[in-house]
């Protein structure tokens, strides 16, 4: 096992309490400039809507129409618009890049980086101890891990060769499922070389 000095982490903190959720800062405020164009285009639609309707009424009574051109049915021309000003709103929205739920800020903790090697060589299935090595050795690092209050920790499995297992990592959830993935077997490699 092989230990190095403490040193500051950069993480994710609360500050002062929790944010409030009503609180959204947004990433990129200019691109919410974007939203200009949200009533430009409802002021288009307007637009477009009233000549539509004067160039028919001057071909076709307004009575007729349906009979006329049952295609241009004008709920289907408001649906179409509103969808998208709808489109624009979001698109607007997300170029600003909306963040909300917490914020990074350089957070100084106490406590060490450990790195775990187990051997997965076929010397680890001997039976000296109960069930065998490998189990065994399994055991004493979870009661290790157990222990870790704030501690990045590794593992690393070798045999012939060293494989990364699981990088430096403070979730302890993930390093234990990389420890149960280890077998006898794991590292092609034949051997038992740390290197």
């Amino acid at each position: 096992m092989a230990r190095a000095r403490s040193r500051p982490r950069r993480g994710r903190a609360r500050g002062d309490g929790a944010p409030e959720a009503a609180m959204i800062l947004w990433r990129d405020p200019l691109s919410l400039l974007a939203l200009g164009l949200v009533p430009a285009l409802v002021a288009f639609f307007l637009w477009a809507r009233r000549r539509r309707e004067r160039a028919l009424a001057a071909f076709v009574a307004a009575a007729l129409l349906p009979a006329v051109a049952p295609d241009l049915d004008p709920r289907r021309r408001v649906l179409r618009w509103a969808l998208l000003t709808v489109a624009v709103l979001c698109l607007g929205l997300a170029l600003g890049g909306p963040m909300w739920g917490f914020r990074w800020q350089e957070v100084h903790r106490q406590g060490i980086d450990l790195v775990i090697a187990i051997d997965t060589s076929r010397s680890m299935l001997a039976t000296d101890v109960t069930p065998n090595r490998l189990a065994r050795a399994k055991l004493a690092v979870q009661d290790l891990v157990a222990e870790l209050h704030g501690d990045r920790v590794a593992l690393v499995a070798f045999a012939g060769s060293a494989f990364l297992q699981c990088p430096l990592t403070l979730d302890y959830g993930a390093f234990a499922q990389s420890l149960e993935a280890v077998e006898v077997g794991i590292i092609p490699k034949g051997g038992t070389a740390l290197t």
